[in-house]
């Protein structure tokens, strides 16, 4: 009785498809990682060899979407460069490949041996740059107000419960002409205003 082989096919699988590299990747990259899907064998895991112009083909488009999208799912993690491609036609007529050589993670590595290490599916710990950047509102802004707002000392003294310095009498004074002023505010270190000046002689103070 022969044993029954399903058709080669390629695999998406939900966790996979539900990751955040993956949801990142715009339509050329998951192409593109369908496409690199597409040439694994199961005993290739290493050597599996896409150039360029394979991409472009594969995609149906330029040079510009089929370079980002690689970029992009090496970036990701779900493809690493096991080794870059040569330009030198005496190893092209070896039978040497002039492209690049990749690596799915998703898998274990086959090529040139088979690896007893798991696959490590790199892509799997992958997380938006911008995420990790992002920080609270007001992380870093300086609160200005009311007594729920923490300010920081060296903007003021210590006694006033937001840390501002207030003046000693809060009340207006009343100047020699009659007109009201504020309490002068003195700074540390420095010699205070008096409340108001000597009276010249012959003058009523």
């Amino acid at each position: 009785m022969s044993k029954h082989y399903e058709p080669r096919h390629v695999r998406l699988y939900h966790w996979l498809m539900d990751s955040p590299a993956y949801q990142s990747l715009d339509v050329y990259g998951r192409t593109l990682l369908v496409e690199f899907k597409k040439r694994y064998n199961s005993t290739n895991n290493g050597n599996i060899s896409f150039s360029g112009t394979e991409m472009e083909k594969a995609l149906g488009c330029s040079n510009k979407p089929a370079d980002r999208a690689l970029s992009d799912l090496i970036d990701r993690g779900f493809v690493k460069v096991a080794q870059k491609g040569h330009f030198d036609w005496k190893r092209k007529a070896k039978g040497d490949s002039r492209a690049n050589t990749y690596v799915l993670t998703e898998y274990p590595i086959d090529y040139p041996t088979h690896s007893a290490m798991p696959a490590t599916k790199d892509f799997m710990k992958w997380r938006p740059a911008k995420a990790l950047q992002k920080k609270t509102r007001g992380d870093e802004s300086t609160a200005m107000g009311g007594r729920g707002h923490r300010i920081p000392e060296v903007m003021g003294g210590r006694e006033h419960p937001n840390g501002v310095t207030t003046a000693p009498d809060m009340t207006q004074k009343q100047d020699v002409n009659g007109g009201t002023r504020a309490p002068p505010y003195s700074i540390p270190g420095e010699v205070p205003v008096p409340a108001s000046l000597p009276a010249k002689r012959g003058e009523a103070a």
